[in-house]
């Protein structure tokens, strides 16, 4: 990693930063309850009509498209200013299968504990909404896993944002020959400087253990348990401009370790990863760079990993990458945007360019359907 430490620390010394997540902000979706709709009926709208071309051509991984919708109706009852229910069901359908790929129930429980924590249970706020670096976790399961359940636990101060989770993905009975798959995370920001301050500085740090196994299946491979970090530290500046909201850079430390019985060549390994990224009113500009050796993380993004979804056993050790994203971001409506998107990752080291582009729609609305006043004590 050393003969690349010039290109990383100039991004160190630029001076200015933003989170990678921000980049995707407007894909979130809001997980703060409103007092005022206590006793009210809601019908919930949540629609992702995507196409993503994924052009690459190495040795990681294949490109391939992803073109289709997801599809969410909920209702959904405040039965106090705290606490909300709700239910429903996810569809989502590849354009031109006939099968769809996913359809499950789903049941949002969520409790605010007080102003700044919120419990939730059932189908969690998760992809975009963790904040996680696509090294950890890959931007597309926005469209191909977009359920998550299990527990969740959210924090929100102005100089504390956090996010625990974990999302059971299988469950096993006993003398099942599957394994028993979940993860568990945390995604965190501390703020050093009030939010309404033109400069941000902050620190965040992540974290996802992946864990495939289980003591009572009949599942005949070994354990794999892995644990990936993130630690960084972030400087930002906000701009009144009618063109340039803010610049920032982000710089972060990425590791990755086997926790349990050795699978791949390599136990553990680490990266650098920075950032700078632009933002305006019509989207975000930014470039990136990519330093890591032995690197792997499950639910990251293919192209930041040391092993290869190609070839059993092929592992590239040291990876370096410079990446640059373009995306256009419009909103139609409250809860209504169109998302435009341009990637490029160039590889100085084979002097290798792989690309992709996309189209977005997502809907996220409300409707209010009734509100229910409480009946009068009889005398």
């Amino acid at each position: 990693m050393m003969r690349s430490f010039l290109p990383a620390l100039l991004f160190f010394l630029l001076g200015v930063a933003l989170q990678a997540q921000h980049i995707n902000e407007h894909l979130c979706v809001k997980t703060t309850l409103d007092s005022a709709d206590n006793k009210k009926l809601f019908l919930g709208i949540e629609n992702t009509d995507f196409v993503k071309n994924n052009e690459y051509f190495n040795d990681i991984c294949e490109g391939y498209t992803l073109i289709g919708f997801g599809l969410s109706p909920t209702i959904s009852y405040y039965f106090t200013p705290k606490f909300k229910a709700e239910a429903g069901f996810y569809l989502l359908m590849y354009f031109g299968s006939d099968k769809y790929a996913l359809f499950t129930p789903t049941i949002r429980l969520q409790y605010q504990i007080n102003k700044h924590f919120d419990l939730v249970f059932g189908r969690l706020f998760g992809t975009v909404n963790h904040r996680l670096l696509d090294p950890l976790y890959g931007f597309d399961r926005f469209y191909t896993d977009p359920v998550e359940t299990g527990v969740q636990f959210l924090i929100d101060y102005p100089f504390l944002w956090g996010d625990f989770w974990i999302d059971w993905q299988r469950f096993i009975m006993p003398r099942d020959t599957f394994p028993e798959e979940f993860s568990a995370g945390y995604s965190n920001q501390i703020n050093f400087l009030k939010p309404d301050c033109p400069w941000q500085i902050s620190v965040p740090f992540q974290g996802i253990i992946y864990h495939k196994g289980g003591q009572i299946s009949d599942y005949q491979e070994s354990l794999t348990t892995i644990l990936n970090t993130a630690e960084g530290i972030t400087v930002g500046r906000k701009f009144r401009s009618k063109f340039l909201n803010s610049l920032y850079l982000d710089n972060y430390l990425v590791t990755y370790n086997e926790l349990g019985k050795p699978q791949l060549p390599f136990h553990n390994g680490m990266g650098y990863y920075a950032s700078l990224t632009a933002g305006s009113k019509f989207g975000s500009l930014q470039v990136g760079y990519w330093n890591a050796d032995k690197f792997y993380a499950p639910l990251g993004e293919p192209l930041y990993q040391s092993v290869s979804r190609l070839t059993d056993g092929f592992t590239i050790f040291h990876r370096e990458m410079i990446l640059g994203k373009a995306v256009f971001n419009y909103q139609i409506d409250q809860g209504i945007w169109l998302d435009i998107r341009f990637e490029g990752y160039f590889y100085p080291g084979d002097n290798h360019f792989d690309y992709a582009y996309g189209l977005t729609f997502t809907i996220n609305k409300d409707f209010f359907l009734k509100k229910f006043m409480p009946r009068a004590d009889k005398q």
